[in-house]
């Protein structure tokens, strides 16, 4: 009696790990979804994430029974964003961990990363755990990058963190870039002001106009040096809001902290060839 039950003990558990390992690779044959569908590579038009998010990982038409729980097509609302217990707690840890190791393997994965900033900040799951949302963030200039990017490997990233994971059911992943914070926003509206006022500076001077206070492009090849000025620079304006420091104060800051980004660039070896006026 004992030896039937394990038996059939044996079997269940083969015939659950079967189907976990066709489904798991039948995402690698997936390709491209149909053109009704916003596939993968279609980012030419891309979406604001904060309002509608990337495209989910769904699988054309028919791919995958519809009475198949392993695949859930819905979206999360908002309205269900609700405090996680400790199991799903559990669940999200493993899901994170399993997503970083899945990343740190993929050589094009940290390249991404390395580009454009592309991190993770938090995941969170439903009570049935079959559904996920991950916030995700990078550099400001590059977040179409990194969008276009995480969509090309999609299915990959599924599929390996599905591996690693070893559930048995692995949850829709629905990415949605962070939104600003209330800060930040300000911060944002204060420089895209300045850089108004500068261009109609330059304009009345008979200058080109300019790229603005912040467009410390100095040139193509000093991309990265421009991305740390203008991150620090952004950093030091957000903590003089919360200090609640004037509009001028924060000006003349900012003024000091873009002559020093430009001194750092010019002097770090990189000549940028018509370069400075003196």
């Amino acid at each position: 009696m004992s030896f039937s039950l394990t038996c059939r003990s044996s079997r269940l558990l083969l015939r659950g790990r079967l189907r976990l390992q066709i489904l798991t690779h039948a995402v690698f044959l997936a390709e491209t979804p149909p053109a009704s569908v916003d596939g993968f590579s279609s980012f030419d038009r891309c979406r604001e994430l904060s309002t509608s998010g990337l495209p989910s990982d769904k699988f054309p038409p028919g791919f995958v029974p519809e009475h198949d729980q392993y695949h859930d097509t819905g979206t999360i609302e908002e309205d269900d964003l609700k405090p996680m217990d400790k199991r799903q707690k559990r669940f999200v840890s493993r899901l994170l961990n399993a997503l970083d190791a899945a990343m740190s393997s993929n050589p094009a994965m940290l390249q991404l990363s390395k580009d454009t900033g592309f991190c993770i900040l938090e995941a969170w799951v439903t009570p049935d755990l079959r559904r996920a949302r991950l916030r995700w963030d990078a550099y400001p200039r590059k977040a179409r990058a990194a969008e276009a990017g995480l969509s090309r490997r999609m299915n990959w990233l599924r599929a390996e963190t599905s591996r690693r994971l070893g559930a048995r059911f692995m949850p829709w992943l629905e990415f949605r870039r962070a939104g600003p914070t209330a800060e930040q926003a300000e911060v944002e509206r204060a420089l895209a002001r300045w850089a108004q006022e500068q261009r109609e500076e330059a304009a009345a001077r008979g200058h080109a106009p300019g790229g603005g206070l912040l467009d410390i492009e100095i040139e193509e090849e000093n991309e990265a040096v421009s991305r740390a000025g203008e991150d620090r620079i952004r950093e030091t304006m957000q903590r003089m809001v919360r200090e609640g420091a004037s509009e001028e104060e924060i000006r003349a800051r900012v003024e000091r902290e873009v002559r020093a980004a430009l001194e750092e660039a010019v002097h770090g070896g990189r000549s940028a060839g018509g370069g400075g006026a003196p």
